[in-house]
Formats: C-alpha cells, structure tokens, sequence
C-alpha cells in the first residue's frame, strides 16, 4: 500500500469509528500486510 493511501483511509477510518476500533483495523491490516 502506498503511505498516501494508508494516510487518506487512516485519517477517513477517524472520522467514522472509535480509536479503539481503529487500533483493531489497524492490526488486522498489518497483520494482514505481513502474511502477504
């Protein structure tokens, strides 16, 4: 992923759900990122 990318649906992913929950999808897309 491009890090302009990751920033404009990080900053987009803010505005709709809780940071807590942010964190989550934020794990899982690395997590995600590293296995592939």
């Amino acid at each position: 992923a491009e890090p302009t990318k990751v920033s404009i649906v990080g900053k987009q992913k803010r505005c709709l759900m809780n940071p807590s929950n942010l964190e989550r999808v934020l794990e899982a897309g690395l997590s995600g990122a590293s296995k592939n």
